[in-house]
């Protein structure tokens, strides 16, 4: 059984992360594709809620996070076919986002990882 309340917690996670980039005008990858996939979903169950507005006029806002995602959770109990659909999201995004590991030994030694476009990287080592 999908549990509602992870569901909504983690499409409000990728619904504000989504929205605090397009702010900053860096959403560009196919994680922010599925992130916008997401937002647009919860958009279109939840409608002209106040809650929506607030998380996009703030969203690192956790006091919005949670409107939006009290809001949401409402729904998913009241139409549980609903939370069918969003775990399909929510999988789409988790395999969308960038997996990285690092497996190194010795001594000194630095590890770099970065994923996107146009990263900067400074590595300064004190030894």
């Amino acid at each position: 059984m999908i549990d509602p309340a992870s569901l909504a917690a983690g499409a409000v996670g990728f619904a504000a992360a989504y929205l605090g980039k397009i702010a900053k005008r860096v959403a560009d990858d196919s994680a922010d594709l599925a992130a916008k996939k997401i937002t647009a979903w919860i958009k279109g169950k939840l409608g002209e809620e106040e809650a929506v507005a607030e998380l996009e006029a703030a969203p690192e806002s956790e006091g919005a996070r949670l409107m939006v995602q009290g809001a949401l959770l409402a729904r998913l109990e009241a139409e549980p076919g609903l939370a069918e659909e969003l775990a399909a999201l929510l999988e789409q995004a988790e395999r969308a986002g960038a997996t990285q590991k690092i497996a190194q030994s010795g001594d000194s030694n630095v590890g770099v990882q970065v994923t996107g476009n146009q990263n900067q990287i400074n590595i300064a080592r004190k030894d």
